[in-house]
């Protein structure tokens, strides 16, 4: 199988994943292809002189997420790709031996991920979901799959630990660690590249289920993530900008009149939870978490049938 890791000046995450990547237990021969999007921090040098044995892309500039792991698939010859981020670590050795194990038991399934965890353990929404319908997205934007997670479908998996041990059948899994049948790949084609970054592996997923393939998630299988350990700086819309362009995409323009205003009335209300709950002791956390509502429901009103890129 092969390891797919895409990065941009992330010197140290990279050297560290390919060290806990040299440590985690995968079935059969293994290699590694690291696609660089022009990096100004020394990553391709460090890695070649550290890792030696990995095969190294670098682009001359930034290409995208979408695009650098399409240059990556295009080369792999084995069943598996691993698209793995360079902030993305197994917290067990055997957790990415359970994705393999989970595509060669079901020969229908194109895909498999698992829960993302952030370092205190705390699950991390966005590892995977469903396709993003008018009621997906307005259910996000409200909240209420926090509180019937097995009933009702968000656009995002919430609360793992109520979805029993699975595997749980979603639409898309986050391609920050996400496990690839390549016969499946080569049938629906690579990532889109219309998306720089953010919701294309939800397109992707779509696109898989769409061919008749299944998409699995293992809830009880964890992997670490530094969610914007790459980017740094405060939660970008984006994410909701395209998100909103496949919805149009997959299901037409003709509701996003009505999904602005219930989107932007979810993240408000949402806010104004979490400005309750930064009310009490140590809610550092939930004033972070509100600021981010109040800024994803103002950018609901200017959301448009069209990539941000």
């Amino acid at each position: 199988m092969s390891v797919i890791i895409v990065t941009w000046n992330c010197r140290d995450l990279a050297l560290r994943c390919l060290r806990q990547l040299a440590a985690t237990d995968l079935p059969g021969a293994r290699e590694v292809i690291l696609v660089d999007n022009a990096s100004a921090d020394g990553t391709v040098a460090a890695v070649a002189a550290a890792f030696p044995e990995v095969r190294i892309i670098a682009n001359p500039e930034n290409a995208g997420f979408a695009s650098a792991n399409n240059q990556a698939l295009a080369q792999v010859r084995g069943r598996y790709a691993l698209l793995l981020n360079p902030d993305a670590f197994a917290t067990a050795a055997d957790s990415l031996a359970s994705l393999v194990a989970c595509l060669e038991a079901d020969p229908n399934l194109a895909a498999a991920g698992c829960r993302l965890v952030h370092e205190d353990g705390r699950h991390q929404v966005g590892d995977a979901g469903w396709r993003p319908s008018f009621a997906s997205l307005s259910m996000h934007a409200l909240g209420i799959t926090q509180f019937l997670p097995r009933h009702v479908h968000g656009v995002f998996l919430v609360r793992p630990d109520a979805l029993g041990p699975g595997p749980v059948a979603v639409d898309w899994i986050c391609g920050a660690c996400m496990l690839v049948r390549m016969a499946a790949m080569r049938l629906v084609g690579g990532l889109d590249p219309r998306f720089f970054m953010y919701a294309e592996d939800v397109e992707w997923g779509c696109r898989l289920r769409a061919a008749g393939f299944g998409v699995a998630y293992l809830p009880h299988t964890r992997v670490l993530h530094l969610q914007g350990g790459t980017q740094g700086g405060s939660a970008s819309t984006r994410w909701l900008d395209n998100l909103v362009w496949l919805h149009c995409s997959l299901n037409g323009e003709r509701s996003l009149s009505l999904l602005r205003p219930i989107l932007a009335a979810g993240f408000a209300l949402r806010a104004g939870a979490y400005r309750l709950l930064a009310m009490r002791p140590g809610g550092a956390a939930a004033r972070d978490r509100a600021r981010a509502m109040w800024r994803f429901a103002g950018h609901a009103w200017r959301l448009a049938p069209r990539p941000a890129g």
